[in-house]
């Protein structure tokens, strides 16, 4: 079985963040690294989230928080 791509699961979260009426935002800091790949704002709050492949781990510089 071949291993997903980051660009196919982060098309994924995506489409399904807009079949459920979230609003899905791509997060770009060309000054910083280590910052979440998509912020998903939903009514019942706000997300950061890193998009990996399976089998690849988080940067340990990548902060992730969840607000409510």
């Amino acid at each position: 079985m071949a291993r997903a791509r980051e660009s196919t699961i982060e098309d994924y979260l995506l489409s399904q963040c807009r079949a459920h009426g979230f609003l899905c935002l791509k997060f770009v800091s060309p000054a910083r690294g280590g910052v979440p790949d998509r912020i998903v704002v939903a009514p019942g709050g706000t997300v950061f989230v890193e998009v990996k492949r399976p089998g690849v781990g988080v940067h340990v510089n990548v902060a992730l928080a969840r607000f409510s």
